[in-house]
């Protein structure tokens, strides 16, 4: 599927990000006359930090070495603070790379223009576009809805009550890390997390009662987090990979495919049993560099309770507009 025209962008950025972009900010970049990564980012308001935000990020972005990048603005305001940015992001790109900075896309209230011209287009030529159309041929949606947190259809007291005597029989676990992971449980769970993501199609009772379980006690919710992208032993390198300091890019299918298994887990979580893995799949995403999936699942999890540490910890990383190194030190997402 060829992009040849701003209506072709537009029309596929939902499919990039994975939903209907509102009130932000979408930077692509291109190799080769080729996608090469697309990130979502949410719109801040004040311009300085907006700029200093986004400058910061590009910089990581450069390092792929596009040739191209392209700024999308999603907003309803008419502050002029997009084209200022976006002349400062390109400054700073020429200090860094022979990139091309195309002139950004404005999209506002069913309309879009490209920025230094003053002709609106409607809304309407993004789906009439060609790529729109092979989009639909292939299936695609063109508005996807994003995160969708799966319902607890399968969860009952007993299940409930299955998953707490789990819980409550995890023996006592050695001071030194690598004591635990030799441990026989932990052993035996992370084989049965192994055996479960790579069968591909879900869980059994028994075997979401298990894993579940494990998602609720931090040692065993972080190694199998860590086992999702590598089953390194090295202490070091088992709190780079969790932090995102670790230059490895994750597989993507690997990826993908823990986070369906988490999605089938949930049907028989209770909201309490559920916290955990909502915030572990805001992990998953952030591994990937989609920032705003990532904010959509500590929303839901915040919202459920506000005062959830793990959620209030991993919230700082979004805060703080960290990427994984993974994301550009790889082939970007």
């Amino acid at each position: 599927m060829d992009m040849t025209t701003p209506a072709d962008l537009l029309a596929l950025i939902p499919t990039l990000i994975n939903r209907e972009p509102e009130d932000a900010l979408v930077l692509v970049t291109l190799q080769d006359d080729h996608m090469q990564a697309a990130l979502g980012l949410k719109h801040v308001e004040d311009m300085e930090s907006m700029a200093d935000y986004v400058t910061a990020i590009v910089k990581e972005m450069a390092e792929l070495r596009p040739d191209a990048l392209i700024m999308v603005f999603y907003a309803e305001d008419d502050d002029p603070k997009y084209a200022l940015v976006n002349t400062l992001i390109a400054l700073t790109l020429n200090t860094l790379t022979p990139m091309v900075v195309h002139p950004g896309i404005r999209v506002k209230g069913g309309r879009f223009q490209v920025m230094g011209t003053d002709h609106w287009h409607d809304i309407e030529e993004v789906k009439e576009s060609e790529l729109a159309a092979a989009l639909v041929l292939h299936g695609i949606p063109l508005k996807p809805e994003g995160v969708v947190i799966p319902e607890p259809t399968a969860v009952t007291d007993a299940v409930t009550q299955a998953i707490d005597d789990r819980v409550a029989s995890v023996p006592p676990f050695p001071k030194l890390i690598h004591e635990v992971w030799a441990m026989p449980y932990v052993t035996e769970e992370r084989a049965l997390y192994e055996e479960v993501l790579e069968r591909g199609f879900g869980a059994t009772e028994e075997e979401a009662v298990r894993l579940i379980a494990c998602f609720q006690d931090p040692f065993l919710r972080d190694r199998l987090m860590v086992d999702t992208i590598s089953n390194t032993m090295d202490p070091v390198e088992f709190g780079e990979t969790i932090t995102g300091q670790s230059d490895s890019m994750p597989d993507p299918e690997r990826v993908m495919a823990a986070a369906n298994l988490i999605n089938n887990l949930m049907q028989w979580t209770c909201d309490r049993h559920r916290l955990p893995m909502l915030v572990v799949q805001a992990w998953m995403s952030w591994m990937q560099g989609r920032t705003l999936d990532a904010e959509q699942y500590l929303d839901v999890a915040e919202s459920t309770d506000p005062d959830y540490k793990m959620a209030k910890a991993f919230r700082r990383y979004l805060d703080e507009k960290r990427l994984p190194d993974g994301i550009h030190h790889g082939h970007g997402q």
